[in-house]
């Protein structure tokens, strides 16, 4: 134990070397320990293992979440579904051109946000809340024959101007990223000095042209050759990313088959492995992306701790996600409540106006406050 007697009677005011002092070097040895812990402006520290060195995280004392603890309220809860339209009007819209960060429609008919420009930088729009665990699987796609990048915003941080993605990308061919990345990959900042690619892994996916390789010269695959752009699969493909703390598992499909994951597709990420990737740590906002392909377009399939996400409090804690494909409310097994509240945090239900507080321990145990 680090003594105050110790310190006012050492000799620390003379050579300032605090290792010098007794009983110091166990306290030095665990603040060695303790990682670096990024966050935003006004999140506090928490402890997220008990008597665990170096198990903290930054997160928000309070949150609003679809949290009830009634029969009336959950049938009240499911009566509002939030749409794509919320996406349109309150997400951030990022772009590595500024011109091009208005490039977004909400089709209110199909309940779809569809990017419009050829775009020659990044453009994205990511979440307002920030997930340190969610299931996030969307079906993307377009009407346009460009070959170009689609996909999805793993993890999205604004730090001052600059904005950091990590991003989950298909391709049927064509672009910078056929050419250096496959038709899969993960990257870090696209279309940014920094840009850096984090995986790639084409495998047994096909390219436009049926093909298959890491390569377009491996594929056989030729930029643009009429018939393989993006509109010659109208079905689309499918990105599944599942976020738990700070590692993902990110899959997809074929083209044209977005309700068939390709085993081998499945990419782990560990946001630890590279020290990049530390401003996504702790929690992150979601979102979509897209680079040089215009009129593209993404509908949601599972968004499991998103905006659709009803927590019923009584027996342990029930999670509700709406299931986009069936158009209706179902109970999510695969995703935990330890994944939606976290311990010695405030919840408070817009709708119901309920406080909940998250008592401090290893189960979760909620009260509610009002």
């Amino acid at each position: 134990m680090l003594k105050m007697s110790s310190l006012m009677n050492s000799p620390l005011r003379k050579n300032n070397n605090l290792s010098d002092v007794a009983n110091t070097s166990a306290a030095i040895s665990n603040l060695k320990a303790l990682p670096a812990v990024l966050g935003k402006n006004g999140q506090a520290i928490f402890i997220s293992e008990t008597n665990t060195l170096g198990k903290i995280v930054s997160d928000s004392i309070f949150r609003k979440l679809r949290l009830i603890s009634s029969d009336d309220e959950l049938t009240l809860e499911k009566q509002t579904i939030k749409s794509f339209k919320e996406v349109f009007d309150t997400w951030t819209r990022s772009a590595t051109v500024p011109a091009e960060l208005s490039a977004w429609t909400y089709n209110a008919n199909l309940d779809i946000i569809a990017n419009t420009t050829n775009s020659s930088g990044f453009v994205g729009v990511a979440s307002p809340d920030s997930y340190s665990n969610n299931v996030f699987e969307i079906t993307l796609s377009s009407t346009n024959g460009d070959d170009d990048l689609i996909g999805i915003i793993l993890a999205f941080a604004r730090v001052g101007t600059k904005d950091y993605t990590l991003s989950a990308i298909r391709s049927v061919g064509g672009f910078g990223n056929g050419k250096t990345a496959g038709i899969w990959s993960i990257v870090y900042n696209l279309s940014q000095p920094d840009q850096k690619i984090i995986f790639k892994k084409s495998g047994e996916l096909k390219w436009g042209n049926g093909g298959v390789g890491e390569t377009g010269a491996e594929s056989g695959y030729v930029e643009g050759t009429a018939g393989q752009g993006w509109n010659a699969f109208p079905n689309g493909v499918s990105i599944k990313s599942t976020r738990d703390g700070d590692s993902f598992k990110v899959i997809t499909t074929q083209l044209n088959d977005p309700d068939n994951y390709v085993a081998s597709s499945e990419i782990s990420l560990d946001l630890n492995s590279d020290a990049v990737l530390a401003v996504f740590k702790g929690s992150a906002s979601v979102g979509f992306m897209a680079l040089s392909q215009a009129a593209s377009s993404w509908k949601i399939k599972t968004f499991s701790g998103g905006p659709n996400t009803i927590i019923d409090s009584r027996n342990g804690g029930v999670l509700w996600s709406y299931d986009y494909a069936s158009s209706s409310w179902k109970q999510d097994t695969s995703y935990p409540i330890e994944n939606a509240i976290s311990a010695g945090r405030l919840y408070s239900n817009e709708t119901t106006k309920a406080l909940f507080y998250s008592e401090p321990g290893d189960t979760i145990n909620l009260t509610r406050l009002k």
